[in-house]
């Protein structure tokens, strides 16, 4: 079987594409967060056409969007291997995952307090995301039963009921970590249960190659972003972007579709996969950077430069002093726990002598 057969994804334990579409979404999350070019600073007192220009590069990085995007990955990644057949062991599984996010994750609300309130407080911004994630992955091997027993397409109604009965009760709501946390992960949820239909129809359904129309569903995605991120600045209503993007995420969940099928047919760019693989450890690390390094009055390009190659030095320490070893120890433990399960497992029914 070729590479870039449409079936290799079928026996494919790394499914192609995944890493760039981290990285895309973890640069996106780091511009709109501050990391993008000053330019507003720039064009602010010029023509109109300067203006522009200026507003434009502050709503061409959709944050929020991007997280959403996170989900569905999430989702597809978590769910692809048991649509391959494989057995999910409880144990091992929470093992694994809990470490590989967990470890970071301390490490940095450690470093973040050490450094200071301004950093703590950078962090925080983007915690609730990964608080999200691991009740997730908490919850999976009990959702896996639920959607074996009544089918994903149900559970998947159901959340979405109960995400939007939690919007529409406060839609004025501006940011999904306003909500405590055990409201943030049920408005969520859908998106990251999109990522496990995706994997359900990537194993079930031999797509072609969309070719050209991937750029038109990427331009549709962006074009969503900066619209609800418009309308969230200036629309004159105050909708919050729970409710600006829930739509959003189905949106989403299409395209990413449409990007694991793109790869089938042909190699993503190989800078994009290796970003892919610290794009946590961007995420992470970005936002208390970005507080650290303000930008100046009389320095912008420079102090803006300062900003980036810091944040992607940061990112890269971060990921092989941190993320990397956390990953492996991860795999390593929960190897160990599922050798000592099956063992034990092997112990308590002996073969039978006859």
């Amino acid at each position: 079987m070729s590479a870039s057969d449409p079936s290799a994804i079928q026996s494919m334990s790394h499914v192609r594409g995944l890493d760039s579409l981290r990285f895309v979404a973890a640069a996106i999350v780091a511009l709109s967060h501050g990391a993008t070019f000053p330019a507003r600073q720039y064009f602010d007192s010029g023509s109109g056409i300067e203006r522009a220009i200026g507003a434009a590069n502050e709503l061409a990085f959709n944050g929020s969007a991007a997280v959403l995007v996170f989900f569905v990955v999430s989702g597809f990644c978590i769910h692809y291997p048991v649509t391959q057949g494989m057995d999910l062991r409880a144990g091992p599984f929470w093992v694994r995952r809990t470490i590989r996010v967990g470890v970071p994750l301390i490490v940095m609300i450690a470093i973040a307090e050490l450094i200071g309130p301004t950093a703590a407080a950078a962090l925080t911004v983007i915690l609730w995301t990964l608080y999200c994630e691991l009740i997730y992955y908490a919850l999976y091997p009990v959702l896996r039963k639920i959607i074996d027993r009544v089918g994903l397409s149900l559970v998947l109604v159901v959340s979405t009921v109960i995400s939007f009965s939690i919007i529409l009760s406060d839609w004025e709501t501006l940011f999904y970590w306003e909500y405590s946390i055990w409201l943030t992960w049920l408005v969520a949820l859908p998106v990251w249960l999109l990522g496990c239909l995706v994997a359900e129809r990537m194993a079930t359904v031999r797509r072609p190659d969309p070719g050209a129309t991937i750029w038109h569903w990427r331009a549709a995605v962006w074009m969503y972003s900066v619209a609800s991120l418009a309308f969230f600045h200036h629309g004159g209503i105050q909708i919050g972007n729970p409710a600006l993007l829930l739509p959003f995420g189905f949106l989403a969940a299409a395209w990413v579709e449409r990007e694991i099928a793109c790869f089938q047919y042909r190699q993503p760019f190989a800078i994009l996969e290796w970003a892919g693989r610290w794009s946590f450890s961007l995420y992470l690390v970005h936002n208390v950077v970005i507080a650290l390094l303000p930008l100046g009055d009389t320095h912008l390009v420079a102090d803006w430069l300062v900003r980036v190659v810091a944040i992607v030095v940061a990112s890269l320490a971060f990921y092989w002093v941190v993320e990397r070893p956390s990953h492996e120890f991860a795999r390593s433990a929960s190897r160990r726990l599922a050798g000592r399960q099956a063992l034990a497992a092997a112990m308590s029914n002996p073969p039978s002598t006859r």
